[in-house]
């Protein structure tokens, strides 16, 4: 287990979203806007997101990309190709935060693998020591100055009687190697872009573990056309004061969200 970030519990009731998988400019425009609605419901000061990771994309920064290949070893490529794409994700960034905190009143990111583990490899084996500080993800997006919290990839964030990771694990097993990994607690994580729950006995109680569905596009240009068992939407945990907390996912299919009251929210 890595290593964990304590959230403090509510004096009273207080709502969650969690929201995974945006991959930056690959955002499913639709689910942004169900998220907001469905935010928009609660007073703002009851209104809290988790970012779940995966909240860029940098595909450029990926070292099986046509273009990562291309321009890795040439002298020009931090300033023709490397910054550049860095700084449009981090435009889209930006942009998306300050949309994002005009709703919520406290947000959290949690990195994913295409988030800090693709400019930290970029960072060690390529970039020249000169542009390494355009290269601060915190810094590039004020975290600080916005008063948002971040986790690093592959840790976890404990909330009461549940940890929160982005996820590094896929396949049938994930679920049970992330309950490993979390220590046997109940958790919830993104990474597979699909909604699932599967529940482990633990010294007599049993533990769920959630994964949660995208806020990405289901069919972006790297995966080809392939066939996905992805869903776009997000989860909502409801935490109590005592650290019990009731989880529920929110699936967008039509463009359109379902709440348990039965109302309709639709993206448009």
């Amino acid at each position: 287990m890595g290593i964990t970030t304590t959230l403090k519990l509510p004096k009273e009731p207080q709502m969650w979203f969690v929201a995974s998988d945006w991959h930056g400019h690959h955002l499913h425009i639709p689910s942004f806007n169900l998220l907001l609605k469905h935010s928009n419901l609660l007073p703002k000061k009851q209104r809290n997101l988790i970012i779940g990771g995966d909240f860029f994309d940098f595909v450029e920064f990926m070292p099986k990309d046509a273009g990562f290949q291309q321009w890795k070893d040439r002298k020009d490529g931090v300033d023709e190709f490397f910054l550049p794409a860095y700084e449009k994700e981090i435009s889209w960034g930006n942009d998306t935060l300050d949309a994002l905190q005009s709703h919520f009143n406290y947000v959290i990111i949690i990195w994913g693998n295409h988030d800090t583990p693709r400019i930290d490899h970029f960072l060690s084996k390529f970039c020249p020591e000169a542009y390494k500080p355009n290269f601060n993800l915190e810094k590039s997006l004020r975290l600080k100055e916005r008063g948002i919290g971040s986790i690093n990839y592959n840790d976890w964030l404990d909330f009461g009687e549940l940890s929160i990771t982005h996820g590094m694990y896929h396949g049938p097993s994930a679920h049970k190697k992330h309950f490993i990994a979390s220590g046997g607690r109940n958790c919830l994580f993104g990474h597979v872009h699909s909604s699932e729950c599967e529940t482990f006995a633990a010294r007599g109680n049993s533990r769920s573990v959630w994964s949660l569905p995208a806020m990405c596009g289901l069919n972006p240009h790297y995966i080809k056309n392939s066939e996905v068992s992805w869903q776009n939407g997000y989860a909502t945990v409801f935490m109590k004061p005592n650290g019990n907390f009731n989880l529920n996912t929110h699936l967008v299919f039509d463009n359109q969200l379902l709440l348990p009251t039965g109302e309709i929210l639709c993206s448009e």
